[in-house]
């Protein structure tokens, strides 16, 4: 049964107590751990989440303190802790919407390289959690370093998957939110229609349409400046263009993304 567990939610009493419960969950996810005790770790963290522990102004810091630990979770070649440490991510990100912003930004690097391992259901699981984050922490930070990937990275799966996730921002966030940083996302849009590796050319292709339909006169301008051939395939792309997220997306991870609204709010 790949099928991730489900928990139930805990409650701490304090900030103290709090601290104690993260303190333990960092020393679990030590590289000598044994695989279990990390699963146990991950899952406790997910209970915490679920008992609303991150509405303390302290949680976020703390949490932040376990990016190494986590990281390390995504990035292992055993693909239950993988799929264990996405599931944590997504559900942590439906919780905490905004709250999760400062450690979505250290981790959305590590997801974005794990697209590119060859074992598939690691590098769905991290497409996947990438997604979910985004879909539901709308942290403007993380369109920088999308931006950045999509044209620097030298992997060319991964700067694919960074204009995936540029689409999901363009397709599920308020333009108000994203606004400050379109021009940055047009001219990595521009140049990956140009890119060298297929994979990534389609997907800046979609990311495209997904801005002719949020900024029309946006995209009527930046179309007008490529050539033929490139809009030419724009033009045939629009007929099998579909949005890149749906709540059935997050299902490799466990996870029960709720679709309403877009999420990015924030707590309730």
């Amino acid at each position: 049964d790949n099928r991730i567990a489900a928990v139930e939610p805990v409650r701490v009493g304090s900030e103290g107590e709090l601290r104690q419960e993260v303190d333990k969950i960092s020393t679990q996810l030590e590289p000598e751990q044994k695989w279990g005790v990390k699963v146990q770790a991950m899952q406790r963290l997910e209970a915490l989440v679920l008992g609303r522990c991150w509405t303390s102004p302290a949680f976020p810091q703390m949490v932040l303190g376990l990016k190494d630990g986590l990281a390390r979770q995504i990035q292992d070649q055993r693909s239950a802790l993988c799929r264990q440490g996405c599931h944590l991510l997504a559900v942590m990100a439906e919780e905490m919407t905004t709250a999760m912003e400062p450690l979505m930004e250290q981790l959305l690097p590590v997801l974005l390289r794990g697209v590119m391992v060859t074992k598939k259901v690691i590098a769905e699981s991290c497409h996947q959690c990438a997604l979910t984050l985004l879909f539901h922490c709308h942290g403007t930070r993380a369109i920088l370093k999308l931006t950045e990937a999509s044209v620097k990275e030298r992997h060319g799966k991964i700067r694919g998957a960074a204009f995936d996730y540029l689409q999901l921002v363009l397709e599920e966030w308020q333009p108000g939110i994203y606004e400050p940083y379109l021009d940055g996302m047009m001219a990595a849009i521009q140049t990956g229609l140009g890119d060298s590796i297929p994979g990534a050319r389609a997907s800046a292709r979609n990311c495209f349409i997904a801005l002719s339909r949020a900024w029309e006169l946006a995209g009527e301008q930046l179309f007008a400046g490529l050539n033929p051939t490139m809009q030419r395939s724009i033009q045939q792309a629009s007929s099998q263009y579909r949005r890149v997220y749906t709540a059935a997306s997050s299902s490799i991870i466990g996870s029960s993304a709720r679709s309403s609204g877009g999420g990015g709010g924030g707590a309730p």
